[in-house]
């Protein structure tokens, strides 16, 4: 499993478990809400940041056939304009969270999240999700 498969892996994990509130993915301009497209978020009563990011990839044994670990780290900042109140804030990371904390698929393994609170900024509240990931992989050498 190279990084985009990874990558593509994670996101299609997302989009299949994710709904009802607009995403903006990591190098899109847009923010996807359904079939529409947007570039500015701040129109937007809530939205969600999205981004895949792998790390570090190393060799875990020298056979000839090995395994290769990649660490990386599934983030999500999520916002509500901040006269919504805290807590469709915190329903919207439960949502996030609840897809990938504490689960393994295709190779990879979430084994917890963690999760800050951003404050308001530019009059939206926001909560920070990050899941740290691990992906296993066989090799040849």
């Amino acid at each position: 499993m190279g990084l985009k498969s990874q990558v593509t892996s994670i996101l299609n994990r997302f989009t299949a478990n994710f709904s009802g509130v607009p995403v903006k993915y990591s190098n899109f301009e847009t923010v996807t809400n359904g079939a529409a497209t947007l570039a500015d978020p701040s129109s937007l009563p809530e939205w969600v940041e999205f981004r895949v990011i792998p790390n570090i990839t190393r060799q875990m044994d020298l056979n000839a056939v090995y395994w290769k670990k990649t660490d990386g780290i599934i983030s999500a900042n999520v916002w509500v304009r901040a006269d919504t109140g805290v807590m469709r804030a915190w329903e919207i990371a439960d949502l996030v969270t609840a897809i990938y904390a504490r689960k393994r698929f295709d190779g990879i393994l979430v084994s917890y999240e963690e999760v800050n609170d951003l404050g308001e900024i530019d009059g939206f509240y926001g909560i920070g999700i990050v899941l740290p990931y691990s992906a296993y992989e066989t090799a040849a050498a």
